[in-house]
């Protein structure tokens, strides 16, 4: 525990906080146990969460921040980037993000507190310099080390996620609502994390066939060609138990339709976290990156099992693909061993009454 850091916010809450955590989803929902830590410790501070255009409509209904602004300098620039941090006219920043370029934007907008990893040899463009350490903690414990905090997530807080509830647009569902109903989600930011579609498909049909699942699927227009490629591979009678919703509902409405799924398979990605967080049961399929860093956080009574290739010497390499782009780690995990996870969580009568 860093107690001059933790006492620093203790003795002296500044006034505006600024919390950068732009990008990815998942990476935002995890710092949730970070947001609700500060606004605790900073009761009376103005607190402005800086996160990815997609986040924006999702966090603002966050109790934990007084204001959600969309900021991505890689697709706004530096300049409307830096007027952005210059408005805000903030005392101190928090930077969740561990790039060189984030730091530099927070030190040349002028803001006198920065407090963020000591990565990519940025420690002195910031007044604290954190380690960081994603070989040892999950990803939301190495936020918490920002606050000064030692601790250990391996659950979240209901009330740090409750209010993501909203009502579901059901009348996009089949009625009456299918059970088992199950999210196969297909894509990742990243094409190393993805597992084979081929594989996808055969877990699809194993899921029908065997337990008479419907399957949905979940994300955007850009996720579309890869899902209709794997229903392109079933039979007519397969493809009347799916419905694909790629496309037709916002962030918000999908997080509220995860809640009356009874499982969530899916590459290491946004949905999976987005699944924890709705407290539904997830198998997260996970290649280069480290579960150990990056599984998803889930609430009391969530099953989150984690499928992985564990005889492979090189993973996790964390992104720094030594085998060619073969991706073996993905490659090598076969469906099979996916359905044995996902088999139990079916079986158990019991979750399809704990959906609302």
């Amino acid at each position: 525990m860093d107690d001059d850091l933790r006492q620093s916010l203790l003795d002296a809450p500044p006034d505006r906080i600024a919390v950068l955590r732009y990008r990815f989803i998942g990476d935002t929902l995890l710092s949730l146990p970070f947001l609700k830590t500060l606004r605790r410790s900073a009761p009376k501070a103005h607190i402005t969460l800086l996160t990815g255009p997609e986040c924006v409509e999702l966090m603002r209904q966050c109790p934990y921040v007084d204001e959600v602004v969309a900021f991505e300098p890689r697709q706004d620039g530096w300049l409307k980037s830096l007027g952005i941090l210059r408005k805000g006219r903030y005392d101190r920043a928090y930077i969740l993000k561990r790039s060189l370029s984030s730091a530099l934007l927070v030190r040349l907008a002028g803001i006198s507190e920065r407090i963020g990893f000591g990565t990519e040899g940025r420690s002195w463009l910031l007044t604290q310099s954190v380690r960081y350490r994603p070989d040892e903690v999950h990803e939301a414990t190495c936020f918490m080390d920002l606050l000064g905090i030692s601790t250990n997530y391996t659950r979240l807080e209901l009330d740090a996620v409750d209010w993501l509830a909203r009502p579901a647009p059901l009348s996009k569902l089949p009625d009456p609502l299918p059970q088992p109903l199950v999210v196969l989600h297909t894509t990742s930011t990243n094409p190393a994390k993805c597992w084979p579609i081929e594989s996808f498909t055969t877990l699809a049909r194993d899921l029908i066939n065997g337990f008479d699942a419907h399957l949905l699927f979940l994300g955007t227009q850009a996720d579309n060609p890869t899902v209709q490629l794997l229903m392109a591979n079933l039979t007519a009678e397969q493809r009347a138990r799916c419905t694909n919703l790629c496309g037709k509902t916002n962030l918000s409405d999908s997080m509220a339709l995860l809640r009356h799924v009874h499982l969530v398979v899916g590459n290491d990605s946004g949905m999976i976290h987005m699944a924890a967080a709705m407290n539904r049961p997830v198998v997260a399929l996970f290649g280069p990156a480290d579960p150990v860093q990056w599984a998803p956080i889930p609430r009391d009574q969530t099953m989150v099992e984690v499928a992985t290739v564990d005889n492979l010497k090189c993973r996790p390499c964390r992104m720094r693909i030594s085998c060619g782009h073969q991706y073996p780690c993905m490659t090598d995990l076969t469906p099979q061993s996916v359905l044995h996870l996902c088999k139990p969580i079916l079986m158990n009568r019991q979750l399809y009454r704990q959906t609302p």
